[in-house]
């Protein structure tokens, strides 16, 4: 099994903690790359944070975003910015 082929954003790993998504909203938008880099390094391809009405996905995996955003786009639901940039 290949590392792309164990993605899943069923079981996809994340921060503990009560909603860690909103931690996205609280932070200077300089220190963004960062944060995410970290996640990245820290959970793996695949971040998942939860929100207190969505989950959000980290995905740094040039495979995995492939999948969401080619393959089977018409699958996953994908914010404002992702709609217009496709």
């Amino acid at each position: 099994m290949t590392r792309h082929e164990s993605l899943s954003v069923a079981t996809a790993p994340g921060p503990p903690g009560f909603f860690p998504a909103l931690q996205l909203y609280n932070r200077p938008f300089g220190t963004m790359p960062v944060y995410l880099r970290e996640l990245a390094e820290r959970y793996g391809p695949v971040t998942r944070l939860r929100g207190p009405l969505v989950d959000v996905y980290l995905i740094d995996d040039p495979l995995a975003l492939e999948e969401v955003y080619v393959t089977k786009g018409r699958s996953f639901m994908k914010g404002r910015g992702a709609r217009r940039a496709m």
